[in-house]
């Protein structure tokens, strides 16, 4: 595995830790600890990302995807912790699917945990304790949110206290 730790001290305009700007990317078995950037707090990815069994824990961004900031995003086996940003605590990108994850203690002004352009799907994932100041303490969409056997428990927001979606 990976770690990528510290690197708020120098933080960058995107991607924290990682600006990937191919067409498709996959991260597997590696720790994001501790970064931070204006968009994309530890990774920014400007096409397809896949995550497989990462940890993202305590990154930030001053805007958009405390962790990761994506085009489209698929999720799997993976933690995201005490991430923050203004939209999308964990994650900000158009299209998401998410499945076996677990969100907790990630804060945001909308969606606490996930921000989402389109389409939001999760699949026997767990969102914990996610806040958001505005909208979806879990989850907030502008159009699909689809969740199946997912758990959420002591979400929090002005709006839509687990998902807010426009749709």
């Amino acid at each position: 595995s990976t770690l990528f730790p510290y690197t708020t001290l120098f933080r960058s305009r995107d991607g924290g830790a990682l600006l990937i700007t191919g067409d498709a990317c996959t991260i597997k078995g590696s720790m994001f600890n501790e970064n931070g950037a204006y968009n994309g707090g530890a990774v920014l990815a400007l096409g397809n990302l896949t995550i497989i069994g990462c940890e993202f824990e305590n990154n930030s961004a001053d805007d958009t995807g405390g962790a990761v900031f994506a085009y489209n995003i698929d999720v799997t086996d993976s933690i995201f912790k005490n991430n923050l940003a203004e939209y999308g605590g964990a994650i900000a990108a158009k299209n998401t699917n998410i499945k076996n994850t677990l969100f907790e203690q990630n804060k945001a002004y909308s969606g606490g945990a996930i921000y989402c352009e389109e389409n939001v799907i999760a699949d026997t994932s767990k969102f914990i304790s996610n806040y958001a100041s505005r909208n979806g303490g879990a989850i907030c969409c502008d159009e699909n949110v689809t969740a199946v056997n997912c758990l959420f428990k002591s979400n929090n927001a002005y709006n839509g206290g687990s998902i807010y979606g426009d749709n």
